[in-house]
């Protein structure tokens, strides 16, 4: 299994540290993971979400994340790199 869009996501983000318009969103093939990056210009907010998509009354969970756009960033999209690269 790769996870090649989900790495394709977080190293897009730290392409453009600078700054983009908009949302930036991930959903994984099954939907049941979803990261939505906004950048304010000083900060990235990573709104997470995951579920339980195979049950309709299934868990759900949420999470902002909020780091600096450059060094911090890097180091995100480093590890999860490393984390799915296994």
């Amino acid at each position: 299994m790769t996870f090649k869009d989900l790495i394709d996501f977080f190293d897009g983000m730290t392409s453009d540290w600078r700054g983009w318009k908009g949302s930036r969103v991930y959903e994984s093939l099954e939907h049941d993971l979803r990261i939505e990056g906004t950048h304010d210009g000083r900060h990235v907010r990573l709104a997470i979400t995951l579920w339980q998509s195979s049950q309709p009354d299934g868990w759900r969970t949420s999470a902002v994340i909020t780091v600096d756009p450059g060094e911090q960033l890097s180091r995100v999209a480093e590890e999860v790199r490393s984390l799915l690269s296994m």
